[in-house]
């Protein structure tokens, strides 16, 4: 629903950043048949990122190169609609639960995370790349992997700047007088 109304989400971005990336949008995937396409598929190991209490890290999981197609589903909302979603889509289940090594703290600047340990999806999907790199399932430069979040960067300053500027038109100044 945010990709609707925004067009700077991290979703967004990670989904243009990443090759072979694709957006999914909706609340309930059960009856998706390109999502459900892949997870019936014995041929794939889908993970699904988020912090799960049965989650284990990468490091936990060896990754069937040669013979399975690897996928990794990143949930892309706000932390009460992605609980949403993982409730009302039960072909989610079918997921191997995976989550990180260890804590990341967001750095995102305008918006407060739930819990420490919770971070945006672009966010998500570099911490994926690191640990990848990290049990050389990729090969990545760090480089790379390092400026993978420059745009996030460049949104979090500009919406600062719009934030501190009561002279620019920002969404929320826009809502607010539409409704005044």
């Amino acid at each position: 629903m945010e990709r609707q109304k925004v067009k700077n989400n991290t979703g967004y971005i990670t989904a243009n950043s990443l090759v072979n990336s694709t957006i999914l949008e909706g609340i309930d995937f059960s009856r998706n048949k390109k999502l459900n396409k892949i997870l019936d598929d014995e041929n794939n190991q889908v993970f699904l990122l988020y912090p799960h209490p049965e989650a284990k890290s990468l490091e936990d999981y060896k990754l069937n190169q040669e013979s399975k197609k690897t996928y990794f589903i990143i949930v892309d909302a706000t932390w009460p609609c992605a609980k949403k979603i993982l409730r009302l889509s039960p072909n989610l289940k079918k997921c191997i639960p995976l989550t990180f090594s260890k804590e990341y703290l967001s750095k995102y600047q305008i918006k407060e995370q739930p819990k420490d340990g919770f971070i945006s999806t672009i966010e998500t999907a570099q911490v994926m790349l690191k640990e990848l790199n990290e049990t050389k399932t990729e090969r990545i430069s760090n480089d790379k992997i390092e400026s993978f979040l420059d745009p996030f960067y460049k949104i979090n300053e500009y919406q600062i700047e719009c934030r501190n500027d009561p002279s620019k038109p920002t969404y929320w100044a826009r809502l607010k007088n539409n409704k005044a």
